[in-house]
């Protein structure tokens, strides 16, 4: 997907009714699929993270409306004697009125609702969202005449869900994650989903949603299904970045003895006897994806039941046999492998009491981290990782990943979660990805996500995806294109907002100095505590050589700067004028 517009016509956070960003334009529609982040920058609060958290709550409400199933409680239409303060209803949203508009290119036949790679046809389909205050949103194919020659634009039910994103993925790397309160409802959705086709007995595979949170709860997830079953040639980043060769060795644990009662539906099915019968009217938790446990059984070099604490321990000694094993079993696709683990993960959240959930779906806190019960400690969690030991470029000794440093970690995070859903028309939201990196590692982010989301084109790939970051960092900014770059500000409280291009500002390729004085208005190019002391020494006295050697002196604590050279400059100029008054 690409975007093309958002326009608020209501309130949200700090961006005003009338609030309006043009993500695709004259001056960059040439470049459609090329890959051309979005890079929103701007001082601290200047509503620059506002953005991704509206594509975030947008995406959420049009899915919600559209979910097969949703948890009981959590929606509040068809009682019309209720007043709308709790649950979802669809003609209610945060924002209550937008415009969204994006390309999703539909591969396949659409006439014949055959969206397979069959037919060497494809649609660049022109899709806008419209909501109005108190009403549900409506969902239209704009240029639906031209690709398919139906001049009808507002696409029915059946239809919708097929022009959304593939996925919605966010990654926030801050404590206040502003981002993450639809995400966070989401993970509840799936495991309430999971739990009713578990006491209804119905087959589950995956989540019918398509959030994604990507936090260190699934850190390990990403890790071991990108270096189980990626080509080895695309881990490179992880091996020039972070000395990271492979994995070593790792375990999986998973519980089995936590149960919920059958649904009467199936209970009435039962005989009497069976109806007296624990075995018959309860559900383990695990049963309906028992299949994807016996997979991992399968890939393990060896395992064990614990009885008294009802737990499988799998142990993986990684090499050539396992990953023949992994791709056998999972079909040498990554993606598949994690949607396994995030299932497994998701019933973690069984702890979670129904009041806790319940008020996680009403909420509007943007800190929902704090309404949330912690995770269940490791010995009454369902599923987890341990041990995953690492093998580090020239390092003989055990490395686990808890060792790893805020930064490697994060770039785990960021990097991986692109490598991951590389082939997916996705839409990435990123919240200063690189806040725990070195210099270094931030000059080569945006050359290193470009080689993981490149794609073969000459292999038939036509999976598209829109990236938005929000960064602080000149370096990032520097290897964006300037109609790319939207710098954002507050006037009179008010969010404004241009591209570099139209600020007569050129970011690709310029030096970081330059970038931190023209988007950030920050014209030293030294800290202010250093800046302190140079100011101190312009105020010394400095009418005689002896003053002034002095005030030299004082300044040899400065490294090398263009301040310390203008103060040094200031200091001889002096200098020369008492040596010319004492000839």
């Amino acid at each position: 997907m690409k975007l093309l517009r958002l326009k608020l016509n209501s309130t949200f956070r700090s961006l005003q009714n009338g609030f309006e960003i043009d993500f695709l334009n004259t001056s960059n529609i040439d470049k459609l699929w090329d890959f051309m982040p979005y890079c929103l920058v701007g001082r601290n609060g200047s509503g620059k993270s506002n953005v991704l958290e509206v594509l975030a709550e947008i995406f959420y409400h049009i899915e919600c409306i559209y979910l097969d199933f949703r948890p009981i409680g959590f929606s509040g239409e068809g009682d019309f004697n209720r007043v709308h303060t709790e649950g979802f209803f669809s003609e209610n949203s945060n924002p209550d009125a937008f415009e969204l508009e994006y390309l999703y290119y539909i591969k396949g036949d659409y006439s014949r609702r055959d969206y397979s790679h069959e037919y060497n046809i494809g649609y660049d389909a022109h899709i806008k969202i419209i909501k109005e205050k108190n009403k549900s949103p409506e969902v239209h194919w704009i240029n639906r005449e031209k690709c398919v020659g139906n001049s009808k634009t507002l696409l029915e039910r059946k239809d919708v869900k097929i022009f959304l994103p593939d996925f919605i993925i966010a990654y926030s790397s801050g404590e206040n994650q502003t981002v993450n309160l639809p995400f966070f409802k989401m993970r509840f959705i799936q495991y309430d989903e999971y739990l009713y086709r578990l006491i209804k007995d119905l087959d589950y595979s995956k989540p019918e949603n398509r959030f994604l949170y990507l936090d260190e709860y699934y850190n390990q997830a990403v890790l071991l299904s990108i270096y189980l079953l990626r080509e080895k040639e695309t881990l490179k980043p992880f091996k020039d970045e972070i000395g990271l060769e492979d994995i070593k060795s790792f375990r999986l644990v998973i519980k089995q003895n936590r149960f919920e009662k059958a649904h009467n539906d199936v209970i009435r099915t039962l005989s009497k006897d069976d109806k007296n019968n624990k075995h018959k009217t309860q559900r383990e938790l695990t049963s309906i994806i028992n299949a994807s446990i016996e997979k991992l059984k399968s890939c393990s070099t060896t395992s064990y039941f614990n009885d008294e604490s009802k737990e499988w321990f799998l142990d993986f000694s990684v090499d050539d046999e396992c990953r023949k094993a992994f791709k056998y079993h999972f079909r040498n696709d990554a993606f598949e492998l994690f949607t396994t683990f995030q299932v497994l993960l998701n019933l973690n959240n069984y702890k979670t009491p129904n009041n806790v959930k319940k008020k996680v779906y009403n909420s509007k806190n943007i800190y929902i981290n704090q309404d949330v019960i912690p995770l269940p400690y490791d010995e009454e969690r369902i599923f987890r990782f341990k041990d995953v030991v690492l093998k580090l470029n020239n390092i003989d000794e055990i490395i686990y990943t808890k060792s790893l440093s805020d930064g490697e970690y994060q770039f785990i995070h960021s990097i991986g979660l692109c490598m991951l859903f590389r082939d997916t028309n996705s839409l990435f939201l990123l919240d200063e990805p690189e806040t725990h990196f070195n210099p270094d590692w931030r000059s080569n982010f945006i050359s290193t996500l470009k080689d993981c989301l490149q794609q073969d084109y000459s292999k038939g790939l036509d999976n598209r995806r829109d990236l938005l970051i929000t960064s602080h960092s000149p370096f990032i900014i520097s290897d964006c294109q300037p109609e790319n770059v939207i710098v954002f500000d507050k006037e009179k409280n008010k969010v404004v907002h241009k591209t570099a291009k139209e600020k007569g500002i050129r970011t690709f390729g310029t030096s970081v100095n330059i970038l931190t004085e023209e988007i950030f208005g920050k014209t030293a190019s030294i800290s202010k505590l250093s800046l302190d002391v140079i100011e101190e020494i312009k105020k010394m006295p400095l009418t005689t050589l002896d003053e002034i050697k002095k005030a030299k002196e004082k300044a040899r604590v400065l490294g090398e700067s263009v301040e310390k050279v203008l103060l040094f400059r200031e200091l001889i100029l002096k200098e020369n004028e008492i040596n010319k008054g004492n000839d």
